[in-house]
């Protein structure tokens, strides 16, 4: 995983920094991968697992280049629906891709989504297009 990773090139801001990615939910394993990765992209990494923790990332991490969050995880669709809106109310928030499971279809609002089980290539391409994205481009929104 490592050098295939690695061989896709670093990510980057389109102001040219390393970017900042929240990773949201999830299992602890699921997290850690993805955390992993998306060091090996180039980028710095927080997580968070619970609905006190992703409030708490939301709400005090100034800068968020990306939002990656688990929606396979039980109950997190409407958890990260009222963390994002409550705590980036007000301020342009960052584009956010959902991992999904399989068969998920019609989410509104994301920049994009991946579908777990996913490789390292389908990751990285989907957080390069969000990166590319001026901030605020996407939001969830749930009805």
């Amino acid at each position: 995983m490592t050098s295939a990773a690695n061989s896709m090139g670093k990510l980057m801001t389109a102001d040219g920094r390393s970017p900042r990615v929240a990773l949201v939910g999830g299992s602890p394993s699921g997290t850690k991968v993805a955390t992993m990765l998306a060091e090996q992209f180039g980028c710095s990494a927080v997580a968070a697992q619970t609905g006190t923790a992703v409030m708490e990332l939301l709400a005090h991490e100034h800068v968020l280049d990306l939002v990656i969050v688990d929606l396979a995880a039980p109950g997190m669709e409407a958890l990260v629906a009222t963390a994002v809106a409550g705590a980036l109310r007000g301020r342009q928030g960052p584009p956010v891709i959902a991992l999904v499971g399989a068969g998920v279809a019609g989410l509104t609002g994301y920049a994009s989504s991946v579908t777990k089980p996913y490789s390292p290539r389908e990751l990285h391409r989907a957080m390069r297009v969000a990166l590319s994205r001026p901030l605020g481009a996407s939001l969830p929104t749930f009805a």
